[in-house]
C-alpha cells in the first residue's frame, strides 16, 4: 500500500482498489492471505485462523483471481477479477462453494472527465448501491453522488480540489441538502496527506483521522480519533524489503480501559 495522495480521478470511486496491487507487486503470480480474528485473555492475545486465500496476478502487478477457505480449509468461494486501462474499467465477480454468483461490482471511469462510477449488483442483477463521481470542469468541483438499491439519492459530497488534484476539502449533504458534516484534508510538505478533520455544520470537531508513512511513503499507520481526542481504532502496516505489505493489524480502543488499544484481526501476506 503506498502512500495516500488523494488525487480525483483515483480515489473517489475507489471500491474496487486493493492494497496488495500496483508497482511493487509486478512480476508477482501467487501471493497467500491468511486472516486471524483476535480476543484477549488473561492479557494475551488468542489468534484464531479465519480465512485463508490464495490470489494470483496478471503482468501489470493486479490481482485477478481469489480463491477463499475458512481456516480449517473447507472451500469458501472465489472472486473472479478484470482490469483494464484507456479507459479504466474493473469489475469483480464474487462465487459461493457451489459456484453460484454471489454478487458482481464494476468501477469504470474517463480520467480526461474526472467521472467515475461504481456500482454493485447482487446474484440477479439487481442494483445494491451506485457512487457516481462528476467534474464540473471550471470550478475545481468534483460531485460524489450515492445512490440506495431503488435508485434514490442518499446521500451525497461536494468536493474542492487543489490545483495539483488532490482533495481540499469534501461537504457531506443528506438527500434534503442539508450538510451533515465537513471533511478538511491537510497534506504534510512532501504532499502525502497527513490527516483529515472531520466537523459538524456548527464547526464542533466530531473525529479526526491521521496517516503515517515510512521512508518511501508506505502507509504506516491510519488512526482514528474522537471529539475529545481519544483513540477510537487504528490500523498498522508492515512491508518487506520489496515495499510489499506482509502484515495488518487492525486495533480497537476501549476508553474504559485508559485507551489501551486491543488487537481485533492480523492479516498476514506471503508471495510466490
Amino acid at each position: 500500500m503506498k502512500r495516500i495522495i488523494v488525487l480525483l480521478c483515483l480515489g473517489l470511486c475507489n471500491c474496487l482498489m486493493f492494497a496488495q496491487e500496483g508497482e511493487a507487486y509486478r512480476g508477482l503470480t501467487k501471493a497467500n492471505e491468511k486472516i486471524y480474528t483476535v480476543t484477549q485473555k488473561h492479557g494475551k492475545n488468542i489468534l484464531l485462523l479465519d480465512t485463508q486465500s490464495t490470489l494470483f496476478y496478471d503482468e501489470n502487478g493486479s490481482i485477478i483471481e481469489k480463491y477463499m477457505m475458512k481456516g480449517n480449509l473447507s472451500y469458501l468461494g472465489k472472486e473472479i477479477r478484470f482490469n483494464r486501462n484507456n479507459p479504466h474499467f474493473k469489475e469483480i465477480l464474487v462465487y459461493n462453494h457451489m459456484n453460484g454468483l454471489v454478487s458482481r461490482s464494476v468501477e469504470y471511469g474517463d480520467p480526461q472527465t474526472g467521472n467515475h462510477s461504481s456500482i454493485m449488483y447482487d446474484s440477479k442483477g439487481k442494483v445494491l448501491n451506485k457512487v457516481q463521481c462528476k467534474s464540473t470542469g471550471a470550478d475545481s468541483l468534483i460531485w460524489e453522488m450515492h445512490y440506495n438499491q431503488v435508485g434514490y439519492l442518499s446521500e451525497y459530497f461536494k468536493i474542492q480540489h487543489n490545483k495539483d488534484g488532490t482533495i481540499d476539502e469534501k461537504t457531506l449533504f443528506d438527500y434534503k441538502d442539508d450538510v451533515m458534516e465537513l471533511h478538511k484534508y491537510i497534506y504534510d510538505p512532501s504532499g502525502l496527506l497527513s490527516s483529515i478533520v472531520v466537523t459538524s455544520p456548527g464547526d464542533s470537531l466530531l473525529y479526526k483521522m491521521r496517516y503515517r508513512y515510512d521512508e518511501s511513503a508506505n502507509l504506516l499507520e491510519q488512526s482514528k480519533t474522537d471529539s475529545g481526542n481519544l483513540p477510537m481504532e487504528s490500523t498498522i502496516y508492515s512491508y518487506d524489503d520489496r515495499d510489499r505489505l506482509i502484515m495488518r493489524l487492525d486495533y480497537s480502543f476501549n476508553p474504559r480501559y485508559g485507551g489501551t488499544p486491543n488487537l481485533r484481526t492480523q492479516y498476514e501476506y506471503s508471495y510466490e
